[in-house]
């Protein structure tokens, strides 16, 4: 498990990533540098209750793009056990 910010994560990769406190984050370029650390999970995360603009924003996306297809949600079962494997 590595955890590191968000300026140093910029050339990483990991399989699952977890994007605390989105709603903090001015600077779409670096959100943008964060969401694409992951290459088979991405769980985002919001201390807004209800989530704030920037996580609304990503889940209004989120969902234009999978409504044509089911998709599978992460929980934190499932974090645990990709985490594990």
């Amino acid at each position: 498990m590595t955890i590191t910010t968000y300026h140093s994560s910029k050339g990483l990769e990991c399989k699952v990533c977890l994007l605390l406190n989105v709603d903090s984050l001015n600077d779409k370029k670096l959100l943008y540098v964060g969401m694409t650390r992951a290459s088979e999970k991405l769980c985002i995360h919001s201390f807004s209750h209800g989530g704030g603009e920037v996580f609304k924003e990503l889940l209004s996306c989120y969902e234009e793009i999978t409504a044509p297809i089911k998709s599978d949600i992460l929980t934190f079962e499932d974090l645990d056990s990709v985490m594990e494997g």
